[in-house]
Formats: structure tokens, sequence, C-alpha cells
């Protein structure tokens, strides 16, 4: 992907991710809509983005892709890719809200909103509309939570000027979309500013009917923010003691037996890793040593990401790395057969004896 763009300014428009849609056959790769001022700014789920007009950064960026080059399945790298970037403006004290609004301490100073084009099960075009607040000081008091880079740092700023620096390093991440290794990276870099990670919060469950418009009151329940899993859906801890799932069914999780298997999901996701091909992987790995061990994910190690397996051998426990390309070949495996994740809706217990369900 070249790092050859073209920044179009437009005093007033709708929305710039509807104006590059409505132009997208016209656009070239990496064109970027930017606008002082937004009408119908749109957000997350239907939501709005409004912003003072003039005051802070409103763009798109029209992403072409090469056939093959990104499968729909991948396509959330394109969301991590744009949080990283933004993420990068105030280093350690960014983190992103899932999926992708840019926190400052507990203050909301950017979202993102990217739509897609598919064709075949693959990602043709993308555009990546992102609102960053700059120079705005005053905010509608309907809003739970926002700020802005002024009222964080005390300056003042130029938007004509900080886009292209911005962008620069938007391009860095986006240039390494076609790499699995670099995407990898990505989860790894995401899991460590996501937003709250580890704490014990009060969530709301909505049935995926009731969430575009109007606000609705669900669920309330207690949860700890471990990570996405593969589908970039948040994976959250219940409870260590015997839960109600009543109005959470349309929720995916996670039955275990014991401490040492809870202890196992938890290093799982801390990881990045999803669970289910991870079953998967210890099955053909069991298979090459020609044991049948009881093996348990300890972590990945080294550039290549290595999966670091134990397992009990005479009175020891031993320890196994295994390439990451082994887990790469298990997850396409789950991904050509929607069978193997047909029902891990709910509570599932996803472990040894599941797996071999479907592995004969």
């Amino acid at each position: 992907m070249e790092k050859n763009f073209v920044i179009k300014w437009l005093d007033e428009i709708d929305s710039t991710n509807s104006e590059a849609l409505r132009h997208i056959g016209e656009l070239d790769n990496l064109s970027v809509i930017a606008a002082r001022n937004q009408t119908a700014g749109r957000g997350q789920r239907g939501n709005k983005w409004v912003v003072e007009p003039g005051a802070n950064l409103t763009f798109s960026i029209v992403l072409k892709f090469a056939p093959g080059q990104l499968k729909v399945r991948d396509c959330f790298c394109i969301t991590e890719a744009a949080a990283l970037a933004v993420a990068g403006i105030r280093e350690a004290e960014t983190r992103i809200k899932w999926p992708n609004d840019i926190y400052v301490n507990d203050g909301k100073v950017c979202g993102t909103l990217i739509e897609t084009i598919l064709s075949g099960g693959l990602v043709s075009t993308a555009v990546a509309g992102m609102g960053l607040n700059m120079n705005q000081t005053d905010f509608d008091p309907s809003l739970p939570n926002p700020t802005s880079m002024t009222l964080l740092t005390g300056q003042r700023y130029d938007i004509t000027k900080e886009l292209p620096a911005l962008l620069d390093c938007i391009f860095r991440y986006l240039d390494q979309l076609p790499s699995p290794y670099a995407r990898n990276g990505f989860d790894a870099e995401y899991l460590t500013r996501l937003y709250r990670r580890g704490e014990w919060r009060t969530f709301e469950a909505l049935p995926a009917s009731e969430i575009p418009t109007e606000k609705r009151s669900g669920t309330r329940f207690e949860a700890r923010i471990l990570g996405i899993d593969r589908d970039a859906r948040l994976l959250l801890c219940l409870s260590d003691r015997k839960v109600s799932v009543e109005g959470l069914e349309g929720l995916c999780g996670r039955l275990v037996g014991d401490v040492g298997s809870f202890i196992e999901k938890v290093k799982i996701f801390d990881a990045g890793l999803d669970d289910v091909p991870l079953e998967f992987c210890k099955f053909v790995t069991r298979q090459e040593l020609g044991k049948d061990v009881d093996l348990k994910f300890l972590r990945t190690e080294g550039a290549d990401q290595d999966i670091i397996f134990t397992y009990p051998e005479k009175g020891q426990m031993e320890m196994l790395a295994v390439g990451f390309n082994v887990y790469e070949d298990c997850c396409a495996i789950v991904g050509r057969n929607p069978v193997i994740t047909e029902g891990l809706t709910g509570l599932v217990k996803v472990d040894r004896e599941w797996a071999e369900q479907f592995l004969g």
C-alpha cells in the first residue's frame, strides 16, 4: 500500500464517510476526505458524532485492497490499525475502549467508524472514518465523557497541519495489513491498550435488535474484561462462582471445571489467542508427540510467537514449543468449518472432549 495520499478538504458536508461512499468508484486508494464541519456525522451503532465547526479533525480514508489481500474475518485489523495509530498521540496515557473509541484517562477524545464493501468473502474496499477532538472545549452536556487535545494539553492546534502528521502514523499501520504476523502484533498491542482491561465493571446486555437508536435498559451484570476473541467480540469473565445467565443468552462464554482451567483460559485470552483453534492445536501436537498428555497453554514466546505448552510427565512438568503456523493452520480449519463454531453461543465448555467430537 503506497503512502502517497491526497487530502480533499471540504468546508461542510453531512458525513465524510457518506461522501466517500457516494464517490467510491471515483476515489483512488488512500484518498482522504476531510471536513471543517460535519452536519450528520455518524458513529458506531447509529450514534451521531457532533462537533464544533472548524475545531476538530473529521476525516475518512478510502482503502482499496487487491483481490485476496484481506479476508472478511480479518477486517477488524483495519479498526485495530486506525485505533492504534490514533492512540499513539498520547503514548501510555491513551487507551482504546472496545471496539474503537480512544480514551485519555476517562475522557473520550476520538471515535472511529469503519465501513466495508465485500466481495466473495473478501474485503474489496473500506472507508475508515475518524473524529478526533482537537480544539473544542465546550460539549453537549448530554455526552457522557468527552474531552479534547486542548483540554488535555492546554494547547491550540492547526488542524490542517495536524492531519498529515496523523495520516503518516495511520499509514504506517495500514502498510502492515497484508502480513498475518503484523496483524497478530496488532492484536497484542490492542490488548495492552484496552481500556479497563482486568477491572471488574458493571455491564449491560442488550439484545442485538435493541441496540441501534435509543437507549434501552437491559440485564446488568458484573464482569472483568479479559480481551477480545478472533471475531473481535469482547471477552468477559463473569465470576468465579455460579452465576445466573438469565438475560445473557446472546453472549458467548466459557464454562470451566476447575481453577487451573480458568487460569489457562485467562492466559489464552490475555495472549490474544482463541481457545477454539488452540484446542485443535493441542490435538495436532499430541499426534506429533505420539503421547496422550494433558497439554496446558502457558504463553507465547519469541519474535515468531511460538506457543508454549506444558504437560506432566514422570512427576515433572515438561515444556514444549509449537510454531505459531500450527495455530494459524488450526484457525483456518475452524474458519472453513462453520459447524465447529455454530454451537458456541451461550456458556460452553471448550476443552479436549469438546474438540474431539469434531476430530473423530
